[in-house]
This record gives C-alpha cells, sequence and structure tokens, in this order.
C-alpha cells in the first residue's frame, strides 16, 4: 500500500514539475529573443556613422 502511495505522489510531483517547467520556459524565451533583438540592433547602429550611433541606439529602445 505504502508503494503506491509513494508512487502517487511522485507522479504528482512530476506533474508539478512539468506544470512549472511549461509556465517559465516560454517567459525565458521571450526574454532571450527580445535581448537577441537589442543586440542585433546594436551591432547594426555600429555599422552607421559614429554620429548617428546615439539616435540609432534610442530608437530600438
Amino acid at each position: 500500500m505504502k508503494t503506491h502511495q509513494r508512487a502517487k505522489a511522485l507522479t504528482l510531483s512530476n506533474l508539478t514539475l512539468a506544470a512549472l517547467l511549461t509556465m517559465t520556459l516560454p517567459a525565458c524565451s521571450k526574454q532571450n529573443w527580445y535581448q537577441g533583438a537589442r543586440s542585433a540592433q546594436t551591432a547594426q547602429c555600429m555599422q552607421g556613422p559614429e554620429s548617428e550611433y546615439k539616435d540609432c541606439n534610442q530608437q530600438s529602445e
């Protein structure tokens, strides 16, 4: 009987962990995408004239 209860508790723990990961991973992915886009914009601004760098970076914010 105790083995069945442990298996049930373990399954519940696994489901809880899976649910938490499902909710948090997309948030991390969105943040990584945003940071990647900002880095790409900064790199693009660096290719232009130095006098326009500040304005270019401000537009990306």
